[in-house]
């Protein structure tokens, strides 16, 4: 049996040093499915998604992408230790932030809300970009309205890189569109090129 120190130990050694912070609506799902296709034969970083969809849907959602591609991929739960190369999806029935407890652990923590329009992308970029810092990549891919352009703000505050879809690529590009009017978007890609752009961010960040 582990003693104790080695059970912290080995946690420590799987925190993450980097991450992925992706944010997606209306088309978002179709839009994830083609990202992970040319992505399941390689080793990526952490990556955190906030996808607009109904609560009931996104643990199907998780279930699909995880038997389809056979990548490690979780639905957000409270107080989830966050480890390197998991993908968490923030569940819809609220936010999804991540936090470091009095252990410098980084965990998964839940929040409440109101809001018609969750899980918010926003908080959840906010959240990665402030421990991560330079070492995130903010990614938004298609959708309706403006939600991740704070998240993208704050990204870009702290040092981090952000890419968008392309808007002739992006189903609804109201999004994306936001960030690039707010001269936030360090690439503009079409969405077959955004995989290779998250391959080469991971090498030069690892």
């Amino acid at each position: 049996m582990a003693s104790s120190s080695n059970i912290t130990r080995q946690s420590t050694d799987l925190r993450p040093r980097r991450a992925i912070v992706i944010g997606s609506s209306t088309g978002g799902p179709k839009a994830l499915t083609t990202i992970f296709d040319e992505l399941k034969d390689t080793s990526v970083p952490t990556i955190f998604i906030a996808q607009h969809m109904l609560a009931n849907f996104l643990p199907d959602f998780v279930k699909l992408l995880k038997s389809k591609f056979d990548i490690n991929i979780q639905l957000g739960s409270n107080g989830l230790i966050v480890e390197e190369g998991v993908i968490y999806v923030a569940p819809g029935d609220g936010n999804m932030e991540i936090i470091k407890d009095d252990d410098d652990m980084i965990r998964v923590h839940l929040l409440t809300s109101d809001d018609s329009l969750t899980p918010s992308i926003d908080v959840l970029m906010k959240s990665v970009a402030k421990i991560f810092g330079e070492k995130t990549l903010g990614i938004i891919l298609t959708g309706m309205g403006e939600d991740g352009l704070e998240g993208m703000r704050t990204l870009k505050q702290f040092g981090g890189h952000t890419i968008v879809q392309d808007q002739i690529t992006a189903e609804i590009s109201s999004m994306p569109h936001a960030i690039i009017a707010s001269h936030l978007a360090d690439q503009s890609l079409p969405l077959n090129e955004i995989p290779d752009a998250i391959k080469l961010w991971s090498m030069a960040n690892e």
